[in-house]
Order: structure tokens, then C-alpha cells, then sequence
């Protein structure tokens, strides 16, 4: 009965990640807005828009779409041009916790990285010891709204931005970077994801950390071996539906 149970989870699951890994889905998510670009472009729209996913998806949007704005059209010349100094020393908030000085340090870092590597996929590549995900927590580490990879955090918005540059199906992720193989993504995990994988069994762990994480993608890793950051899409219906398991 178990066994049964647990193949009809998974055949519900494959339904949900193949509902929601749609071009529809972009209409109505933050990746809409480094979806406006290519290259380098989108590279820096979907690092500043993942840094600022979190709280209420319209919420998120909206802002989001106010600071798309402000790049007029070129977020990578935002960058170069120095543009984040408009933000120098305004601790006034721009988004919940985060400040207008946090974006002027993470501007100011980004304009480092660019400075040094033709891409950030470059600066990653630089990296071969390193998950992805490290290399990006490392590099950024001070920047507030960054999560510590090093203290065990679940890194839940930079595992989405990569998500949004190595995924390569051609429905929602980008695909812009060609060196990192979709085996190695970790699904973005969040309070709500963490909680919808708790209640169809696919972990145990109370804790929203990379630990789990891992072990949630190890779980969708048997259900898409190629690729098991697919199973985002498949939590996020599995969300939505409100019925988790189909009854």
C-alpha cells in the first residue's frame, strides 16, 4: 500500500511540474523581468530581482518592477556606469529589510565582478571546487539579504537565480549559462516549499536549511535524473492546488 501510495505522489507530481514549467508561468513570477534581456543584461535584472524574492510573490513583483525601471532598459550599464550610487548611504528601506545602501553594496560588488570576469557564469566557472551556490554566497558574503551558504542557510534565492540562468528547456528558465549542467541546481527552498514537502512525506526535517534542501532534490533527482530542480514547479503546484496529495 505504501509503495502504491508513493507512485501515485509521484505521478501527481510529474503532473504539477509539467502544469507549471509553462510560458504562462512567467507572466505572473519575478523571473518576467531578467526574461526582458540577454547576456549580461539578464544576468544582473535576475541577481537583483532573486536578492529581492521574498515575502508575498505580488509584493515582490510590484517592487521589482519599480527597480526594472530605474535600469532604463540596460541593468548591466546600471552597473557599469555607477548608477547605484544614487542609492549611497539612504538607509531608508527599499524593500522590507533591505535598504537603499544595501542595494548601492550589492550594485558596488556586482560592479567589482564585472570589472574582473567577462560574465558572472565566468567568475562561477573560476570556481571548480566550489557548488555554484557557494561561490555565489562567498562572493556576496556581507551583502545583506545574501544567505551564508558557509552556516548551513538553504541559499533559497540564489538556488532560484541559478535555477532562472542554467535551466535550459525553453518554457520558463533561461538558459543562458552553458557550463553548468541542470544536475547540479539545488530547488530553492522556502518556508512554504519546505512546508508543502513536509506534508507529502518527501522530507522529515524540520529545519528549512541546505540539509534539506538537498535532501528534497535527491528526492525529485529520482523522479527527473536530469534534471531535479524541475520538482520547483512541482512543489509550487502542489501549493497551489491546496489538495496536496490529489484526493
Amino acid at each position: 500500500m505504501r509503495q502504491q501510495q508513493q507512485c501515485e505522489l509521484d505521478v501527481i507530481l510529474r503532473g504539477w511540474a509539467g502544469q507549471y514549467n509553462n510560458p504562462d508561468f512567467i507572466k505572473s513570477d519575478p523571473i518576467q523581468f531578467p526574461h526582458k534581456y540577454d547576456g549580461r543584461k539578464a544576468e544582473v535584472s535576475g541577481f537583483i530581482t532573486a536578492w529581492l524574492s521574498f515575502g508575498n510573490r505580488k509584493a515582490i513583483i510590484e517592487k521589482a518592477g519599480e527597480i526594472d525601471a530605474s535600469f532604463m532598459g540596460d541593468p548591466y550599464s546600471w552597473v557599469m556606469a555607477r548608477d547605484y550610487r544614487s542609492h549611497f548611504n539612504n538607509h531608508g528601506k527599499i524593500y522590507r529589510f533591505l535598504s537603499h545602501h544595501d542595494m548601492y553594496l550589492l550594485g558596488k560588488r556586482l560592479h567589482e565582478l564585472y570589472m574582473s570576469y567577462e560574465t558572472m557564469e565566468e567568475y562561477v566557472m573560476s570556481q571548480p571546487d566550489k557548488h555554484p551556490v557557494q561561490s555565489l554566497s562567498e562572493y556576496f558574503h556581507g551583502i545583506y539579504g545574501i544567505a551564508d551558504y558557509g552556516k548551513g542557510s538553504a541559499c533559497k534565492r540564489l538556488c532560484m537565480f541559478l535555477r532562472w540562468m542554467v535551466r535550459n528547456d525553453g518554457l520558463v528558465d533561461m538558459g543562458l549559462w552553458q557550463h553548468i549542467s541542470p544536475t547540479e541546481l539545488i530547488i530553492p527552498l522556502d518556508t512554504h516549499v519546505h512546508k508543502v514537502a513536509l506534508e507529502l512525506g518527501i522530507t522529515d526535517r524540520k529545519q528549512a536549511d541546505m540539509k534539506t534542501a538537498m535532501m528534497i532534490t535527491d528526492y525529485f533527482r529520482g523522479l527527473f535524473p536530469e534534471d531535479p530542480a524541475l520538482g520547483d514547479f512541482a512543489l509550487f503546484g502542489a501549493g497551489i492546488s491546496g489538495n496536496l496529495l490529489g484526493e
